[in-house]
């Protein structure tokens, strides 16, 4: 009985861990779809940026940062709940 006790724990603490990084990735992934939006009309009420491929990547490269710093952030933060 006391073995199944100990399996039980393992797989409840593996399922925490997945759980934490599947809200993780979600979390990101959103955040990466409002900041885009949000970068993108920021842009485009102060530049006209027709076909401007340099937007394009810069704005990739804003959304890239800001989820990197989450991907960081997030599980501190959730380590301490």
């Amino acid at each position: 009985m006391e073995k199944h006790i100990k399996n039980i724990k393992k797989v409840r603490k593996k399922f925490d861990e997945h759980l934490k990084e599947t809200l993780k990735v979600a979390f990101i992934w959103c955040s990466a779809i409002f900041w885009q939006a949000a970068i993108n009309d920021t842009i485009k009420s102060f530049v006209s940026v027709e076909g401007a491929w340099q937007y394009e990547i810069a704005v990739a490269l804003v959304v890239t940062l800001a989820g990197a710093v989450a991907a960081f952030v997030i599980p501190m933060v959730m380590d301490n709940v």
